[in-house]
């Protein structure tokens, strides 16, 4: 048994429980007593309902308290029982009885009944111990109830405002983040559907993102039904908050809008965009300018064309031997996304550097751009896309050569696309129509360089292709093929069927070669035959490179230091490592 003292009156906005409802100061006049179900007096109530009889548990809906004057429920504990039991079931949250004898005295027996058949009831047993007035109560409660349904519908009609308003005037995402973490006062977090964390607030909120994703949280998804893209989570509250999940819900919807728009505007510019590059062949080089302007295409310091190749896409026709013609729309659909993703990563990057971009699909697997420079960058000349110096990787953002440029704009490009990307270029031109010309260049430096063995360069003009460029272009034909094999011989094939996959623990290339064997014999060349630089880069003794070095020697029938037979070998592994890309 459990007296109820005076509490505080009620939040407006918190949910009116039993507690609370025993704590009214029209209910303290009678004396209430919590007989039995104390650990459910916070249970939310929705309204109170007079129950004389026990046939009233047809009439509930759910979440009602009752009160009774009843006599007929102070007698039989196992009629009260199963009374309790079935209004529980319909959806009861509560039952407060006057157990009161006809002096209007607290009856002993009563209190005594009501007690033993509210053990297990599922929910609280109130009585009262003094006559009350209970229209008084039910005023009271559903004034207060009423009340709290006004301040909700006022408090929703007052976040549909403000966050429509974001959403209309093009807030960021990290702006309407922040909203909902201020009026919820936890921090917020919009995250992927990876998990990865996009934006969150507030700004010291760092504690809340320290293990993420957490294992329970209060979350709303993000995007269109169908095409859900991630999730906005306020970690810290109660997961049946209703508060917290209405403003959530409405943040999520906010961030869906202005993303969509923001998309629709992307659409339109990149539409711009493919139609421009598309039509500048054709155009005078004053039209072309005009159009550039439109475009966000300015440079006072020149133009350069670029071709972006996404490497190992199916999409593009780069597919393994045997693979089916077909692809589907899911893989056709990802395509898309990645690309639409690149040419957006293209023109935020160039916007960083201080350039401007177009961007167009050039066909499956391939995104060009042209890109315009200030005048202090074009003062800087056009250099050969040489492998940079210490110094100038280096070099921050603020480099002042379009090449430099450039070079720091594929670097953060290859760190941005979680994919393999290889960049071809064009040379600088202060015409804007001949960069038109430069673009099927751009592209084909940028597909021979995907086919190298090695790729150390940002970029690739086709001036830095050279014989690995040559190699990788003449990849597929028939005579280098040839050649390679008459080169290689031995080391390209088995000696028994068993050498065909190991020889040992030696793992061996597909023709049969043993990597060990052609790993040395391609150090061993790009050394010029040194044995000590040999040794140090493969970690073995100089007697064993001697060694190696005879055997293969022998076993090809050549002399590793005979110039031509080391240019022919040097060519022939080219091709033999470009084959293993």
């Amino acid at each position: 048994m459990q007296d109820i003292g005076s509490g505080q009156e009620a939040d407006a906005l918190g949910d009116i429980t039993v507690r609370k409802f025993v704590q009214l100061p029209q209910v303290e006049l009678g004396s209430p007593v919590v007989l039995a179900g104390e650990e459910h007096l916070d249970t939310p109530i929705r309204w109170v309902h007079i129950a004389e009889t026990e046939e009233v548990t047809d009439l509930l809906e759910g979440g009602e308290l009752l009160l009774s004057s009843s006599p007929a429920f102070q007698h039989s504990v196992q009629r009260t029982r199963a009374f309790l039991t079935k209004a529980c079931r319909a959806g009861a949250v509560g039952f407060a009885v006057e157990a009161i004898d006809e002096a209007g005295l607290a009856n002993p027996r009563a209190l005594e009944v009501l007690t033993a058949a509210g053990r297990a009831a599922g929910m609280p047993v109130i009585a009262f111990r003094s006559r009350i007035r209970f229209v008084r109560i039910t005023q009271e409660a559903h004034r207060m109830l009423i009340g709290q349904q006004l301040s909700i519908v006022e408090r929703t009609r007052e976040l549909h405002e403000v966050f429509t308003e974001l959403s209309l005037s093009g807030a960021g995402e990290s702006r309407i983040v922040h909203e909902a973490a201020e009026r919820l006062g936890t921090p917020v977090v919009l995250e992927d559907a990876a998990h990865r964390i996009l934006a969150y607030a507030p700004a010291d909120g760092l504690a809340a993102v320290e293990n993420w994703p957490p294992n329970a949280s209060t979350a709303v998804p993000v995007g269109f039904k169908g095409r859900r893209w991630g999730r906005v989570v306020a970690p810290s509250a109660h997961e049946d908050d209703p508060y917290a999940a209405e403003v959530l819900e409405r943040a999520g919807q906010a961030i869906t809008l202005v993303r969509a728009h923001s998309q629709t505007t992307h659409d339109l510019r990149m539409r711009a965009s493919d139609h421009f590059v598309s039509e500048l062949p054709h155009l005078s080089e004053e039209h072309a300018r005009k159009r550039a302007r439109t475009a966000e295409l300015d440079g006072p310091g020149g133009y350069m064309a670029i071709a972006v190749k996404m490497c190992d896409d199916v999409v593009s026709g780069d597919k393994p031997a045997g693979a089916s013609e077909y692809v589907s729309k899911d893989d056709r659909a990802e395509y898309q996304l990645r690309e639409r993703g690149l040419r957006m990563e293209i023109v935020a990057t160039a916007e960083r550097l201080g350039l401007t971009a177009v961007t167009s699909a050039w066909r499956s697997g391939t995104v060009v751009a042209i890109l315009g420079f200030s005048e202090c960058a074009g003062a800087g000349g056009t250099n050969r896309a040489s492998a940079p110096s210490p110094s100038r990787a280096s070099k921050p953002a603020s480099a002042s050569t379009p090449d430099e440029l450039t070079a720091e704009m594929c670097r953060e490009l290859t760190e941005a696309i979680l994919e393999t990307i290889t960049v071809g270029a064009g040379p600088l031109s202060e015409a804007l129509v001949a960069v038109a010309d430069d673009i099927p260049t751009a592209v084909e430096a940028a597909h021979v360089a995907a086919g190298m063995s090695i790729r150390r360069q940002p970029f690739y003009r086709f001036s830095d292709l050279r014989l690995n460029g040559l190699i990788a272009s003449l990849h597929d034909d028939p005579r280098i093929s040839a050649f390679a094999h008459a080169e290689l011989g031995p080391l390209l094939e088995p000696t028994t069927p068993a050498d065909t996959e190991t020889r040992g623990n030696k793992r061996r290339e597909a023709g049969g070669a043993s990597s060990e064997d052609l790993e040395f014999l391609w150090v061993y060349l790009l050394c010029r035959g040194q044995k000590a630089a040999v040794a140090r880069q493969l970690g073995i003794s100089r007697p064993a490179v001697y060694a190696k070095a005879r055997r293969i020697a022998s076993t090809l029938g050549v002399s590793l230091d005979d110039p031509e037979s080391a240019a022919s070998l040097l060519t022939a592994l080219l091709w033999q490592r470009s084959r293993s890309t």
